[in-house]
């Protein structure tokens, strides 16, 4: 698979890509620009007239992922962005009002539709020779969002009322994309807030979001229980315990049983990143699902990385994403301290087709000696390879310097307590 472009995210997963204020200030300047209010030629004019037109975040694209796993973030605290807002920092929807007379009572009103309901905000304006975002706190139907696994086209009706009275209903049609829509990369922007590729020329840089990857790790799946189980029933492990031995080498012996179960059930490697729908302004990844990984037994390298995080994550193994250019891993600590941390190469767990060991000349015992050896020595290959990679990039994780910019180390444990919540799935 093929990376787009990812800036950096600071600590990579504690970085302020993860601040949603931070992300709101660049939406909006995105959607907005520089946006300057007419002012009157002469002294005589008359006041400018009101106007307003409706706001869609991240150029009119709705990402149900972005929207789900960031639903139970912090609010943001007000700034001197947030000066002339009214609502939620942190929103999506909304309008942009200018000209509107000091100290008139606002309100809109995002119309009820199938992925919300109807959702308002009213304040008062201040000052009148300053356009205002508004932005009320919508209703999201989370369970909708869930089930949005192809892209659509749909209307986002408003109304906007000033001292009670309506100054009319617009409307504005965004994209819905697919929950395996990841986004990870808005585009800096110039004095226009146009996308450009030359981060010199903008005059807002470009906003890290691979933290999202972090959302597609779904530790509460209930197919997971399974996975152990079987992973059990295999006789490859007598109990998961996490870190409570104290040896590494259960710790790694836990995870093989993982790779095992996988192996059994004949994963293969698949390269499918192409997203259900493009826009210039911000690059996404299409990421499967806890549930569609093991449905298709296929995935891509970010596929097998946030399945194995999954399963380990509910055993209590720390577990990390590894992103370098053009590739993703994963990667665990053999601690709960975090002194040593190895690899995964998870992209080889198609390298061996346990099925094709087959022989009636064997007994079970010595048939289930070979399976086992078999998908042990290519767990070893995967688990030398993993390591090898992340000790070439681990000086790179925490670089300023451009060119190491898509390094990352992402803790799940640090998105989690950032409030990333994982993406629930049938």
């Amino acid at each position: 698979m093929i990376f787009q472009h990812c800036p950096r995210n600071q600590d990579k997963t504690a970085g302020k890509a993860m601040e949603k204020a931070w992300l709101l200030a660049v939406i909006v300047f995105v959607l907005i620009g520089c946006w300057v209010m007419p002012v009157a030629a002469q002294a005589s004019q008359a006041a400018a007239e009101l106007s307003w037109e409706p706001v869609v975040a991240l150029d009119r694209q709705l990402f149900p992922s972005l929207i789900v796993s960031t639903a139970t973030m912090a609010a943001s605290e007000e700034d001197e962005d947030t000066e002339y807002f009214i609502g939620d920092p942190d929103g999506f929807i909304g309008a942009m009002v200018a000209d509107a007379p000091a100290g008139s009572k606002v309100k809109l009103v995002v119309k009820a539709n199938r992925l919300m309901s109807q959702s308002s905000v009213q304040g008062t304006i201040g000052v009148p020779e300053e356009a205002y975002d508004i932005f009320p706190k919508i209703n999201w139907n989370y369970s909708a969002l869930l089930k949005s696994r192809q892209v659509r086209p749909m209307s986002v009706v408003m109304e906007l009322f000033i001292n009670g009275k309506s100054q009319g209903i617009k409307s504005e049609t965004v994209t819905v994309r697919s929950l395996n829509d990841c986004p990870i990369y808005l585009m800096p922007t110039d004095k226009d807030g146009n996308p450009v590729e030359d981060e010199s020329q903008a005059v807002e840089p470009g906003v890290d979001m691979s933290w999202m990857f972090a959302a597609y790790v779904n530790e509460n799946h209930p197919w997971v229980d399974q996975i152990l189980k079987e992973a059990l029933q295999s006789g490859e492990i007598d109990a998961f315990t996490g870190y409570q031995s104290g040896d590494p080498n259960v710790v790694i012996r836990q995870v093989f049983a993982i790779w095992n179960v996988m192996q059994r059930r004949g994963m293969k490697y698949s390269s499918i990143t192409t997203p259900s729908a493009v826009s210039p302004a911000i690059y996404a990844q299409h990421v499967r699902l806890f549930g569609d990984s093991l449905n298709a037994q296929q995935t891509n390298c970010i596929d097998g990385t946030v399945l194995f995080a999954s399963i380990c994550r509910k055993i209590d193994i720390l577990s990390y994403l590894v992103l370098i250019p053009g590739h993703a891993f994963f990667a665990f600590s053999l601690d709960p301290d975090q002194n040593r941390v190895v690899g995964l190469e998870t992209t080889m767990m198609g390298d061996v087709d346990l099925a094709q060991y087959k022989s009636k000349k064997l007994t079970s015992e010595q048939l289930g000696k070979k399976i086992h050896n078999a998908s042990w020595n290519s767990f070893v290959k995967a688990l030398k390879a993993g390591t090898a990679e992340l000790e070439n990039s681990v000086n790179r994780f925490q670089s300023e310097k451009p060119a190491d910019a898509q390094y990352q180390l992402i803790s799940v444990d640090q998105a989690r307590n950032m409030g990333i919540l994982p993406l629930a799935s049938d």
